[in-house]
């Protein structure tokens, strides 16, 4: 029983990372086929009902980052084709999303642990506070500054994961990192262009399905880590 104990959690634990790693490189290989540039949506029909659609790749000579507005006006001066902003994918900063999905997946293993240091820096608050009257005040400040030290480091080290991993902002505002409503809405956004020009545009069902196999494998990973992480955290307790 004090076997299984030890081995359940354990088991779990390389169960999420086995799982974060193939999603990882899986992942890279799907948005490696993912081009650079922005791609811009084009009408070629008159009928709004049943408008087909056309689809450019527009990229610089040398590879560098492009963005919706420097794409709209080289559409305009090499095609002389008018296209507004909410035609055009950045797809630079979609590949660059993917490729640091596994560092996402890190921050959000490191949010469990988080909740767990938080608990201990609250007790030591609590100790400190409650206990002042039968303890040394040295150790009433002890308590307090060890309660502090360690939320305002577990928050540090939160914060420093998300400079770290460099969000493009325009798809996760590092602002809106908790509203969890806009990166759904992004999504479903986003998938409803899919359904509606995907088999027009290869391109877009090529960045949905390497979005969607992140999305997946990376949650998988991070439900495969939570009972781990419980089952150790019991165990110590």
């Amino acid at each position: 029983m004090k076997m299984l104990k030890i081995v359940w959690p354990l088991l779990f634990l390389v169960l999420s990372a086995g799982c974060a790693l193939f999603t990882t490189v899986t992942t890279q290989k799907l948005q490696a086929e993912i081009p650079k540039g922005v791609l811009a949506v084009l009408d070629k029909g008159g009928n709004k009902e049943h408008t087909e659609q056309n689809f450019l790749i527009v990229k610089n000579e040398d590879n560098s980052p492009l963005y919706k507005n420097e794409a709209s006006e080289k559409i305009r001066r090499e095609y002389d084709i008018t296209v507004i902003e909410d035609d055009l994918t950045e797809l630079d900063p979609i590949k660059s999303l993917l490729s640091r999905g596994w560092q996402l997946c890190l921050a959000g293993i490191y949010f469990l642990p988080m909740l767990w240091i938080w608990k201990a820096a609250i007790g030591h608050i609590v100790r400190g506070y409650t206990e002042y009257k039968s303890q040394k005040i040295s150790k009433t400040a002890a308590r307090l500054c060890a309660g502090v030290f360690l939320y305002l480091a577990s928050v540090g080290i939160w914060y420093l994961l998300i400079c770290y991993i460099d969000i493009p902002q325009q798809y996760l505002p590092i602002a809106g990192i908790w509203d969890v409503g806009y990166i759904l809405n992004e999504i479903q956004n986003f998938h409803e262009k899919v359904q509606k020009f995907g088999n027009q545009i290869p391109v877009l069902k090529d960045v949905w399905r390497a979005g969607k196999t992140a999305l997946i494998g990376y949650g998988s990973s991070i439900l495969l880590f939570l009972p781990g992480w419980v089952g150790m955290f019991c165990r110590k307790n």
